[in-house]
């Protein structure tokens, strides 16, 4: 597959980890990878969180990404149990790695990365139920794969599997627990499953690991209107704002919010600024949304 193709490498005290991107378009990838240079103790974060959601959910919407990544070495055994309390970033200083050395992987890992590029392209093709497969086989190999975790539990999210998801994500928390992605995921899934308490919990975790995308805030903010808590709502949303103007959802759930509070007047500039944002954007869904809400409330488009 031709187009923009990247390596980074990183080592800390959580192991080696190693990834090649390979995609057609991925401008915003681009950008992160300039800012990666200039900020090295977020590279994984940041990294692993953009390779996640495009794996992922642009797959499932026409887009290969093949990822290859050497995985770091659990800290926890391999028990679904919940792990809050390990959730910290690493205190230890990165340590710079040889010019050109590439870490060896055991056949078994070799293994684990075939099905995982298996099962991605599996995703292009809209197989999902045999990229499950794939990615069941690679976990067989190589257990400590969080990112392999990662994938399944988003397909299985988005095959409407919401407990076998949690339980992916939470293996995947257990062997790397410093990556907001991941709590943002299992939170949707909490909340899918009406689990609003633990879904704040993990909402609040990743907006502590990175607060700089503001997707947390604006998640806990809807479940937080859910529980009828709307003055905590507001705030969340507000701050969602505040960190990324850009971001349409949150618009959205605090126009939702003024509804319920009566204040249909800030709602429709809210309702607007969403559409208004999800148009740029080229969200046809979201914008779709927005005016169907606008229309429910008798509000104008």
């Amino acid at each position: 597959m031709q187009g923009f193709e990247s390596k980074l490498e990183r080592r800390s005290d959580e192991g080696f980890v190693q990834f090649q991107i390979c995609a057609d378009t991925l401008p915003k990838l681009i950008y992160m990878t300039k800012t990666l240079i200039k900020l090295p103790t977020k590279a994984m974060q940041i990294l692993t969180k953009a390779i996640a959601t495009l794996g992922i959910s642009t797959a499932l919407g026409g887009l290969t990404l093949i990822f290859h990544a050497t995985p770091a070495l659990s800290n926890c055994g391999h028990s679904s149990t919940n792990t809050h309390q390990q959730h910290h970033h690493s205190s230890q200083p990165d340590v710079p790695l040889e010019k050109n050395k590439t870490p060896t992987l055991t056949p078994k890992q070799r293994a684990a990365e075939r099905f995982i590029n298996k099962a991605l392209d599996k995703l292009h093709k809209h197989e999902y139920k045999a990229a499950v497969v794939d990615f069941n086989e690679a976990i067989q190999f190589a257990p400590e794969h969080f990112l392999a975790y990662v994938h399944r539990g988003d397909l299985r999210r988005q095959l409407g599997d919401n407990r076998g998801a949690i339980a992916d994500y939470t293996k995947a928390i257990c062997n790397n627990p410093t990556f907001s992605y991941i709590y943002v995921n299992r939170g949707i899934a909490r909340e899918n499953l009406a689990d609003y308490k633990g879904a704040i919990e993990d909402y609040s975790q990743a907006s502590e690991l990175y607060p700089e995308d503001g997707i947390g805030y604006s998640l806990r903010g809807a479940v937080r209107s859910k529980l009828g808590d709307n003055r905590g709502a507001i705030e969340d949303l507000n701050t969602a704002i505040g960190i990324n103007p850009g971001r349409a959802d949150a618009y959205l759930k605090r126009g939702n919010v003024y509804i319920k509070l009566g204040n249909s007047q800030v709602a429709l500039a809210d309702y607007q600024k969403a559409a208004r944002l999800f148009s740029e954007q080229g969200n046809v869904a979201g914008y779709l949304k927005v005016n169907n809400l606008m229309t429910v409330h008798s509000l104008p488009n």
